[in-house]
């Protein structure tokens, strides 16, 4: 799409990244002049129109937010069917890709980055905004430092189409709070949780909760118990290390109140690390100890005035109406505790939420049937996704409890299964893309990329995109099908006698620090194809050595801990050199 003019305004020129909701550009404002950024939705989204209506009134709701470190969204067209959003272009990189460089920050420049995305959520919260996808891709940090909030509020717009939640979670899971995934909505405490895990990847390098699937990661966050920052990154103070571990209770009521007051602990911190000072949790508690009270001294009491005293103190024990007066008093107490226990009751039943027939929702749409849920005050959790040849993707499978069984009260939550769509669906074409954009396409699809990419030279398509694929485009497969990749290495064609042979390489791998265990996995890149050649659990501060046989005098090994790439290493084989 590079050089279309969309609107008759804004030229294309770059594209920046995507989701699979989206692709980003920088465009040419030719009435402003100024280069801003678009977010093009995919069309097989724009072909909800309850999804395009929400997303173009959430635009209208957030165009007079403003603020320095929040992205500014100028509008929302649609251009003959091309739904596109406008926003400042802000230089620099997700905040995913500067930890995917740096692997950690430093404990100064993570406190600083965490102050200016704490400082950007305390600004949407005080304009009665909940972010609802605080996470690596959409914070965006200039190459001064400087932090910018991205896709303020955009979740609001997902329960409107029957994919873009499913779509969009992948990227969302790592940074959900137990609650959410529990079918809580959004809220200022979740947008606390996922500030503690921003924090923790930018001191750590990794998330606290890896996993290999959404419901990994889910379960990961709702049982595991918090994995101290320390013990992958001992220079971590233990003050910072118990901030983050508060962010990242599990309970609401554990972790901090609002995120100001987290941003007053980080400057706190800050302050600390600039000065020398000393730190110590709770945070503040160095405050001195206030100063002891003297005891109060009795003077003597005249002996008159003993006298007199004694008389006023002295209680006779006499009766009423023939009645001990301890009796009595035993008597108004437990009258008093009965009146004040029904009274309880009374209140309490008066307060408790009322009872309403359960609607039946199986066959609505997920928007349709949390509308219907809504008017009744009830509240929708998901569940689970099932593949369906009976009911169309993001349509209600069963709901539990069931409509007719018994009445529910208002404010309780109805669990349902949605569709996931029928069993086969179409491949989609993968030609022309990167990797990383066919995971994320197959991903929206439950399709797979194969771990078989093959590297073939290509004259027309740069390095790195794929040529071709199989099954082919528009074919109906199963869902979970592998679609297998042949990958471009550009015009590059290897020798004759390095193709013919093989080589032998030797890779050493030490293990960092750690607590725990930690999943290895080691791909290798040939003249011929990308392969993994090894995966397996190896213990901290250990060391082990693979051997493989590639095709060329040199291969390319990129080695994942927990998923996360950590090294890239390129290497000639074993006696290439002599």
């Amino acid at each position: 799409m590079i050089g279309t003019v969309l609107a008759l305004r804004y030229e294309l020129r770059q594209e920046l990244d995507s989701t699979p909701l989206y692709k980003s550009y920088s465009a040419l404002d030719r009435q402003s002049g100024k280069e801003v950024r678009l977010r093009v939705v995919d069309p097989s989204f724009t072909v909800e129109p309850a999804f395009v209506r929400a997303l173009r009134a959430h635009v209208e709701k957030i165009q007079s937010v403003s603020s320095p470190g929040i992205e500014r969204v100028y509008g929302f067209y649609d251009d003959d069917g091309q739904v596109f959003l406008v926003s400042d272009l802000f230089e620099g990189v997700s905040l995913d890709e500067r930890i995917r460089r740096l692997s950690t920050f430093s404990i100064q420049l993570a406190v600083a980055t965490g102050i200016s995305i704490a400082e950007a959520l305390a600004t949407v919260h005080q304009a009665g905004l909940i972010h609802g996808d605080v996470s690596g891709r959409n914070v965006v940090i200039s190459p001064a430092g400087q932090t910018k909030l991205c896709m303020v509020g955009f979740w609001e717009a997902y329960p409107s189409s029957t994919r873009a939640g499913l779509a969009m979670l992948r990227g969302m899971a790592p940074y959900l709070a137990p609650e959410i995934t529990a079918g809580a909505m959004p809220s200022v405490s979740s947008e606390v949780y996922a500030l503690g895990v921003l924090l923790y990847r930018m001191l750590s390098g990794r998330y606290p909760y890896p996993g290999d699937s959404t419901a990994a990661v889910a379960t990961k966050h709702a049982t595991a118990p918090y994995p101290s920052l320390r013990s992958v990154n001992p220079s971590v103070p233990q003050a910072l290390d118990e901030l983050i571990a508060k962010c990242l209770a599990k309970s609401p009521h554990d972790r901090y109140a609002t995120v100001s007051a987290v941003l007053t602990d980080l400057r706190h911190i800050q302050d600390a690390l600039r000065f020398g000072r000393p730190l110590t949790w709770p945070i503040g508690s160095d405050a001195p100890e206030p100063s002891p009270v003297a005891p109060a001294i009795e003077e003597p009491i005249p002996t008159s005035s003993k006298k007199q005293k004694e008389k006023r103190t002295r209680r006779p024990v006499a009766q009423s109406d023939g009645v001990p007066v301890w009796i009595a008093a035993m008597v108004y107490v437990t009258t008093a505790l009965a009146l004040l226990a029904v009274g309880g009751w009374v209140f309490f039943n008066l307060q408790k939420p009322k009872l309403i027939d359960l609607p039946n929702i199986v066959a609505m749409s997920q928007a349709d049937a949390q509308a219907t849920l809504d008017k009744l005050g009830l509240k929708m959790s998901v569940q689970s996704y099932q593949a369906s040849e009976k009911y169309p993707a993001g349509t209600v499978m069963e709901q539990t409890p069931l409509p007719g069984s018994r009445k529910v009260r208002e404010h309780s939550f109805v669990q349902v299964v949605l569709s996931a769509g029928g069993r086969f669906v179409e491949v989609p074409d993968l030609r022309g893309r990167n990797q990383e954009e066919a995971v994320r396409l197959l991903e929206a699809l439950n399709l797979k990329l194969s771990d078989e990419v093959a590297m073939v030279r290509d004259d027309k398509l740069a390095a790195g995109l794929i040529v071709s694929q199989a099954p082919e485009p528009r074919k109906r497969v199963e869902r979970g099908t592998s679609i297998k990749v042949k990958v471009s290495n550009g015009n590059q064609a290897p020798a004759d006698d390095d193709r013919a042979n093989r080589f032998k390489y030797t890779l050493s791998v030490t293990m960092p620090q750690g607590a725990v265990p930690v999943q290895v996995r080691v791909d290798m890149t040939d003249e011929q194809e990308t392969r993994t050649i090894h995966e397996e659990q190896h213990d901290p501060e250990s060391t082990f050595t693979i051997e493989s046989e590639g095709s060329g005098r040199e291969a390319m090994f990129r080695v994942f801990f927990d998923g996360e790439l950590v090294r890239q290493i390129v290497k000639q084989a074993d006696g290439a050199g002599q």
